[in-house]
């Protein structure tokens, strides 16, 4: 059983270390749609659009 939560745990804890958050909009760190690497996107990546 506690072995089981150390997996889990594990699991869960690597998937959020490697996530990557990008801003889209004015005065963020990328101000155009076409900026943001979408091919490079990962699961568990977010994009966040700020509109004008």
């Amino acid at each position: 059983m506690t072995k089981g939560i150390i997996v889990f745990l594990f699991t869960i804890l690597s998937v959020n270390i490697y996530s990557t958050t990008f801003k889209v909009g004015p005065g963020k760190t990328y101000t155009e749609l076409g900026s943001v690497p979408w091919v490079t996107l990962t699961a568990g990546d977010t994009v966040l659009i700020y509109w004008k």
